[in-house]
């Protein structure tokens, strides 16, 4: 169901023509105060206006061919705005009149309009005007900016009408049009002592969220938001700021948003041993060396200890205790092994009794003989003599004994370790 809103309910300056054919001129437009919206201000009759439609619903009218504030019929270039809510026309821009106005055959009066005002490229200026002009294609950005192509009409030099091909785009004030609400960090900005990952939301509806870690300002071109965000170290101290914008359609991009990360790794250290192995003389000594590299500007006290060693062994160190600096440090680690390390030998108890035995029967078993069985007694008693000699006599036949030995390091409550072979001969 139809409802008149607004405007003339009839044309005037009707004209008859052959046939009987009735063309009446439109009503010529009430254009008031620029920029001031009143209650009888209206654009003039026309055809083929650009127009487009804002976030709140408010039309918006640019040019086409019709009649100026003189009721002069040609193409025009005035810009007009009609809020919905209040039922009332704001002229915006352009002009209230056409120019360059002529007489066609039929009497009637034809204007060129006026010629466009295109400043510098790229440049937005108060005084800037598409020229007069009908048709053209027209869209909205997901900013709310209006945009205009083309159309037929006046140029810049205003020497007739033609086929345009210039583009333009008029950016609404920002009363017009809300801003998007600046993107938020997680976690906050501030000091850690490892990596983090860094998310980016907004809560404006539909946002996308462009972002710049290089100190630059972003903008819509820079790079898109689309995951979580690593910061980490690339050294004891490091830090990246982070700067994001966010991007809604219906809304003005949003105020910067900036969050300043810096990774401070804890001061650490490391050790390693040098050579990795060491062989020791049962009751001799023997050296190797560890060596302690600082890490994130560690400069506290280092003790050392051994653990893992084998029975009979013992370690010292030699600075007892170390302070790293810029350059490695070391300590000379020295292995001592007592004679009693190295396992001695054992005798079995059947062995043991074997040797016993043999004597015996020697001292006791000793009669007339035959003579091949007094040649085995007495190489029974040869032997039992011997092995009774090894008995008491002790043996060199030991193993020798290898372990791997802990070096540990301790500063506080970190501690460090590394491992060297120890072979005990």
């Amino acid at each position: 169901m139809w409802t008149w809103m607004g405007g003339s309910a009839a044309s005037t300056g009707c004209t008859t023509y052959q046939l009987g054919v009735v063309i009446c001129a439109g009503p010529p437009g009430v254009y008031g105060t620029l920029g001031t919206a009143t209650a009888g201000s209206i654009p003039g009759g026309r055809a083929v206006a650009a127009s487009w439609l804002d976030t709140s619903g408010n039309l918006w009218l640019f040019g086409g061919q019709g009649y100026d504030s003189a009721d002069n019929q040609g193409n025009l270039n005035d810009l007009w705005m009609f809020n919905a809510a209040t039922s009332n026309w704001t002229w915006l821009g352009g002009n209230a009149t056409e120019s360059d106005c002529g007489i066609l055959m039929e009497g009637n009066t034809f204007c060129k309009g006026q010629p466009g005002e295109y400043g510098t490229l790229g440049v937005p200026g108060p005084g800037n005007d598409p020229g007069a002009r009908f048709g053209g294609a027209t869209w909205v950005d997901r900013q709310g900016n209006f945009w205009l192509f083309g159309g037929y009409g006046a140029d810049s030099t205003g020497h007739g009408m033609g086929v345009l091909n210039d583009l333009w785009e008029y950016q609404q004030t920002t009363s017009a049009l809300p801003a998007a609400a600046s993107p938020t960090f997680t976690p906050t900005q501030g000091v850690y002592p490892s990596s983090q990952t860094v998310t980016l939301s907004d809560s404006t509806p539909g946002a996308t969220i462009h972002y710049t870690t290089d100190g630059s300002a972003p903008t819509t071109s820079s790079t898109l938001y689309s995951a979580p965000i690593t910061i980490a170290s690339s050294g004891s101290v490091f830090s990246e700021t982070i700067e994001a914008i966010a991007v809604a359609d219906g809304y003005s991009d949003s105020a910067m948003a900036s969050a300043v990360y810096t990774i401070k790794l804890p001061p650490d250290f490391s050790i390693a041993a040098s050579p990795t192995s060491l062989t020791v003389l049962a009751g001799k000594s023997g050296s190797i060396s560890v060596t302690v590299n600082q890490q994130n500007a560690f400069n506290s006290a280092i003790q050392f200890s051994c653990s893992g060693l084998p029975s009979g062994a013992s370690c010292s160190f030699s600075p007892s205790s170390v302070t790293p600096d810029i350059a490695p440090v070391s300590t000379t680690l020295t292995v001592t092994a007592s004679a009693t390390t190295m396992a001695g030998f054992s005798s079995s108890p059947l062995l043991f009794s074997a040797a016993v035995l043999a004597p015996l029967l020697c001292c006791f078993g000793w009669r007339k003989r035959r003579p091949l069985q007094t040649m085995v007694l007495l190489g029974v008693c040869a032997l039992g003599f011997g092995l009774l000699n090894g008995c008491s006599g002790g043996s060199s036949n030991s193993q020798p004994v290898t372990a791997s030995v802990t070096v540990n390091a301790t500063s506080g409550s970190l501690l460090r370790t590394t491992t060297f072979m120890l072979t005990v001969n």
